[in-house]
């Protein structure tokens, strides 16, 4: 999925003393969420792999972004438990949020909250 590793592998391994039923639950929800989607690669024993759809692999942009302040914050002494490598340029990278218009680097203390188009109205 998101580091190359074989189907699921990612999932599954961290959780080890977890049953398969909750495994298969909790893959089960992703795809009703609309995060994974389940395809098939192998009809006999029938086997599937799950992969990121868009909406999962924008997802990740939000999971980085949490690690970069987890990074910060906790990572301690030894560093950051995993470094982002930027296949554009090959170079190790971190997650820093960007305006969508101008470019610049864009924090709590850049912004003002307005209300948006989205908004019911009160009593609505």
């Amino acid at each position: 999925m998101v580091h190359h590793r074989p189907a699921a592998d990612w999932f599954v391994e961290p959780v080890d003393s977890y049953s398969s039923c909750l495994v298969a639950e909790r893959l089960r929800q992703l795809v009703a969420d609309g995060m994974l989607e389940r395809r098939p690669y192998s009809g006999r024993p029938p086997r599937f792999e799950y992969a990121l759809t868009q909406k999962g692999s924008e997802f990740v942009d939000v999971l980085m972004a949490m690690v970069a302040w987890g990074d910060r914050w906790t990572a301690g002494d030894a560093g950051p438990p995993v470094l982002y490598r930027h296949r554009a340029c090959g170079q190790i990278a971190h997650v820093e949020p960007r305006c969508s218009e101008c470019g610049e680097p864009m924090h709590s203390t850049d912004i003002d909250v307005e209300l948006g188009p989205g908004l019911p109205e009160v009593g609505a």
